[in-house]
């Protein structure tokens, strides 16, 4: 595996994946291209560390400020909002092959029972991804850290797995 002139990770023909690390982890996914489009995980060390208001005023939307967020203390749900968006960028950027900004992205609904997150656009990224785009990805709090992960998955006939809209 090499770096792209971007920074991002060049997998090999016929791969690909998404790396993290954080301070104690670090985590790789790779699949195959044949089957997915394209993955993103992110993870973050939250336990005992506070997440900079600087990062905050850069991923939040003011209407994710007031999310649901179940059993999750407001950090749990500060860093998972943040680690998603972070998970989005690395799952959507090598499609729309563009920087985007986190407020591209609005969570709408944070499940701590399923561990799931769902997610819509604010603004198009892509013709495949339009304003309308909405999906969903998986999140964890394990030792210390929230892991959470977006995928996007190939049908049979190669098209891209449709949004949830």
């Amino acid at each position: 595996m090499g770096i792209r002139s971007d920074r991002a990770p060049q997998w090999p023909e016929g791969l690909v994946g998404s790396i993290t690390h954080t301070e104690g982890f670090a985590s790789a996914a790779v699949a195959r291209a044949d089957e997915w489009w394209s993955l993103g995980i992110d993870s973050e060390r939250i336990e005992g560390t506070e997440i900079p208001s600087a990062a905050l005023d850069l991923a939040l939307r003011a209407e994710e400020w007031h999310l649901d967020r179940g059993s999750l203390s407001e950090a749990q749900s500060l860093w998972l909002i943040f680690s998603a968006k972070e998970s989005i960028y690395k799952c959507l950027y090598p499609l729309v092959g563009r920087a985007f900004d986190y407020s591209a992205v609005i969570l709408e609904k944070i499940d701590p029972t399923s561990g799931t997150f769902y997610f819509r656009l604010a603004e198009a990224l892509a013709p495949e991804f339009p304003v309308s785009y909405r999906s969903q990805g998986r999140f964890e709090f394990s030792r210390g850290c929230v892991h959470t992960g977006v995928e996007l998955q190939r049908l049979e006939d190669g098209r891209r797995r449709r949004s949830l809209s």
